[in-house]
């Protein structure tokens, strides 16, 4: 499964990022976009939460470097067996470090739909 964000010139495959002991390690990530285990799983009903690092352990430009540039209208595209789903960004929303349960809590059985937040690694 691929991310590709055009504005950006991203181009990342999406891994899994598993939830144990109460929270995500995200470190081993590099230039992946991880999927946030608990959170819809891409292309599905829900909030999907990706996340990426600004910066990699190597001090070099992480996938989401640039996310705050993006603007309502442009495009996120995520390529999956075979299919091509593409979003647009409808809003931007700050979520404060240590507090990714923020991105979980949008109430999807009162407003269904398909979502992606991007969260920035440390």
């Amino acid at each position: 499964m691929w991310l590709k964000i055009p504005d950006l010139y991203v181009n990342s495959y999406i891994t899994t990022v598993p939830f144990n002991n109460g929270s995500w390690d995200v470190t081993w990530l590099s230039q992946q976009v991880g999927h946030l285990e608990g959170s819809a799983y891409p292309t599905w009903e829900g909030n999907t939460v990706l996340t990426a690092h600004n910066v990699t352990s190597f001090g070099m430009p992480g996938s989401f470097v640039e996310i705050g540039s993006l603007f309502y209208g442009d495009l996120i595209i995520i390529q999956a067996y075979g299919m091509t789903y593409t979003y647009e960004v409808r809003e931007k929303q700050v979520i404060l470090d240590g507090n990714v349960a923020a991105a979980f809590c949008e109430n999807v059985q009162q407003n269904p739909s398909r979502r992606m937040k991007f969260c920035n690694a440390p």
